[in-house]
This record gives C-alpha cells, sequence and structure tokens, in this order.
C-alpha cells in the first residue's frame, strides 16, 4: 500500500522570482541558477549551488527546503533530513500555508523512505493542519491501513474522494480498505464506482 510522489510544488518554482529580487538577497544569480538545475533534475549540480548560495544567505528557509528535495532525489535521506529540518526552523509565521505544508509534507516523505512510519504520520498531519491536499491524505491513508488503523484510514480516503472524486485509484483503495474491514457491500460499491470513473474517463478521451 505504500506509495507516494514527491514532487517539486509549483508555488516553489513561482517563488524564485520573488526571492530573486529581494533586497536581502546576496547572489540571487546562484540562487536561480540552483534553482534551475532543480527543475532540469540535475540535483548534484542544484546541491553545489544551493550550497554556495547557503553560505551567503544561512537564513533562507526556501534554500534549505529546496536543497533537501535535491538531497531527497538523490536518494541522501540523512542529508535531506538535516535540510527540510532546517527549513522548518527558519521558516517564518507569514510564509504561505502551502509553502509551510510542502516543509512537512517533504519531511514526512522523508521519514517515509527511512521506514519511520509513526513519524512520518505525524509530518503529514502536521502539513494537513496548514493545507489539506488529496496528495497527503492519500499518503497518510496508507500508512493508516499499514499500521491496521483502518477507521483513520478510511476517513483519510473519505476526504482526498471528497476533494478529488474523478480519481479511480482512490476507490480501489477504499475497496480494498472496506474489505480488509469486512464491509463486502462498501467494497463492492467502490470497486464498481471505480469501473464508472474509468469508463467516464475513456469516453471523455475518446
Amino acid at each position: 500500500l505504500l506509495m507516494f510522489a514527491a514532487a517539486l510544488p509549483a508555488f516553489a518554482q513561482n517563488e524564485t522570482t520573488a526571492q530573486q529580487t529581494a533586497p536581502n538577497v546576496i547572489a540571487p544569480e546562484l540562487y536561480a541558477r540552483a534553482n534551475d538545475a532543480l527543475q532540469a533534475e540535475n540535483f548534484d549540480r542544484a546541491v553545489l549551488d544551493y550550497s554556495l548560495f547557503i553560505l551567503l544567505n544561512p537564513t533562507l528557509s526556501f534554500a534549505y527546503y529546496e536543497r533537501g528535495y535535491a538531497y531527497f532525489s538523490l536518494n541522501d535521506y540523512e542529508h535531506a533530513l538535516e535540510d527540510v529540518s532546517q527549513a522548518i526552523r527558519t521558516s517564518s509565521a507569514a510564509e504561505e500555508a502551502a509553502y509551510n505544508a510542502a516543509l512537512y509534507t517533504l519531511r514526512g516523505d522523508i521519514k517515509l523512505q527511512q521506514r519511520e512510519i509513526e513519524a512520518a504520520i505525524e509530518d503529514y498531519s502536521q502539513s494537513l493542519e496548514f493545507q489539506q491536499t488529496t496528495t497527503v491524505l492519500f499518503s497518510r491513508s496508507q500508512l493508516y491501513a499499514a499500521t491496521m488503523s483502518y477507521e483513520a484510514a478510511l476517513t483519510d480516503l473519505n476526504d482526498a474522494i471528497a476533494l478529488d472524486d474523478a480519481n479511480p485509484v482512490y476507490y480501489v483503495y477504499r475497496g480494498s480498505l472496506n474489505s480488509a474491514m469486512s464491509d463486502r457491500a462498501a467494497a463492492g460499491t467502490d470497486y464498481m464506482e471505480f469501473f464508472r470513473v474509468i469508463q467516464t474517463e475513456t469516453r471523455s478521451t475518446q
């Protein structure tokens, strides 16, 4: 059941311009180059450029977050965890909710890769306090299911479906949960809904 996808949020890309033009940022061109490398998935180059930028700007939360994402993409979870934790510490209350949510989501993803399930759940929960997203609800649901907390897993899937009722994957997983909870009628309804959504998608693309 453990599936998740980490991606650099769109707001992080949009924030680049603001960071480059901020009067207190030193060497904004270095930040821009690091960000370009990150978007191009040249993660080694991104780590190098972010590291140089952080030496000049040691209190910029976004730089730690983005370098942490680069480390995460390189499967260097120890350094990724250090960076995202530092990004959380240096993030201000004035930051957008979406950014603060992304910080805890990324740390939850790291914890998941380190097989620290309870810690990952805690970070996903903190992320959801800032912003409700289907991705994090689905991820936390899978972790609850893996720990046999089926009621909590079902609640998260219901919330994810409320936000996006056109994603057929959610119905498959909710059907599996209902089967695990011995609710065959609900499971059958979910599987039928899965096929309905798939058929709707197929017709819409023809």
